[in-house]
């Protein structure tokens, strides 16, 4: 048989398959027939660049691409936000959000065995996971933490940590929505650990990822335009 037939034979199959899950449910999607396509050529696209297959999820007026083992989302199609809200963050909108996370969190995630509350960068959105999944996730990345991404935070009588890595190089992580919540505005990934689990696990953190100082330590913060200063002298 020409090759050529038999790719085009399992395209369309694949074609009919994810039309089949957009008609299904209606996501209210719009431009169905481009939209097909892209996850069409998407999907061919991240199994050829990842050598593994690639995990369709379909939420309302979004499909996200992401490893079937390691859970790791490799791209997301999202029609359910606005041009601007594609590219501005808003505070009382990050702040309402880590909010009803923590809560969540508190009530479901910790009964379930969840240990760690992480904001997505891709989704836009926070996940829970345990402090062995988190090591895990973190191990995959080419990243490192600064003494001044490692704060402290309390909600009613509970501690906190909230912990956020960066890139090594240049590597853009993407905005972190967690910290915006708190008026900083870092580029990098985010998760909040209560103070004990911090306390009694960090090494095992410090252990599979480079650590490094900076000029004023847990103070040292930068400026909208990367200028780095002392928080307490700014005061």
């Amino acid at each position: 048989m020409d090759s050529r037939h038999t790719y085009t034979s399992a395209r369309g199959v694949l074609r009919t398959q994810i039309k089949t899950q957009i008609d299904d449910v209606d996501f209210a999607f719009t431009d169905k027939t481009n939209l097909i396509r892209e996850v069409l050529d998407k999907l061919i696209d991240l199994q050829k660049k990842h050598g593994t297959q690639v995990y369709l999820e379909f939420a309302y007026k979004r499909i996200s691409f992401s490893n079937p083992t390691t859970k790791q989302v490799y791209e997301i199609i999202n029609q359910n936000l606005t041009p601007d809200e594609k590219r501005a963050y808003i505070k009382s909108v990050e702040v309402e959000k880590f909010q009803n996370a923590v809560k969540d969190f508190k009530k479901y995630g910790v009964k379930k065995g969840e240990q760690v509350l992480m904001y997505h960068n891709v989704l836009r959105e926070y996940r829970c996971g345990t402090w062995k999944e988190i090591i895990d996730d973190i191990k995959s990345y080419d990243v490192k933490l600064l003494d001044c991404n490692v704060r402290n935070w309390k909600w009613g009588n509970k501690k906190y940590i909230r912990f956020t890595v960066v890139a090594k190089s240049t590597t853009y992580c993407g905005t972190s929505g967690m910290e915006f919540a708190f008026g900083h505005m870092i580029d990098g990934f985010s998760y909040l650990v209560e103070s004990e689990l911090w306390k009694d696990n960090k090494y095992e953190l410090f252990d599979v990822i480079e650590c490094e100082e900076t000029m004023y330590g847990k103070n040292t913060r930068r400026d909208i335009g990367g200028n780095v200063y002392n928080k307490k002298r700014s005061k």
